[in-house]
């Protein structure tokens, strides 16, 4: 996979990103859990909402790992621009 630029600012924020949505996820769990235990789940709204959000999560998670895994940051130069070299 191909490097990923960041600025210092972007990457760290980023990284805050990851963590924040690792912090909420255990309260989507909690919550589909709820909805698990009110029955039937075919006609469960909460649980169906439940879900789609511990799922949402769970995909933005990876996508933010994988960019923190490629991410490089690149240091602006004396101008304020950063170069980057792409083969």
């Amino acid at each position: 996979m191909t490097i990923i630029p960041f600025t210092k600012h972007g990457y760290e924020d980023l990284k805050k990103t990851l963590q924040n949505k690792i912090i909420e996820r255990p309260n989507a769990v909690k919550t589909l859990t709820r909805g698990r235990e009110m029955g039937d789940l075919s006609e469960n709204g909460l649980y169906k909402a439940a879900k789609m959000e511990l799922s949402n999560i769970d995909h933005q998670i990876r996508h933010l790992k994988n960019l923190v895994l490629y991410g490089k940051v690149f240091e602006p130069t004396n101008n304020n621009t950063i170069q980057l070299d792409i083969p």
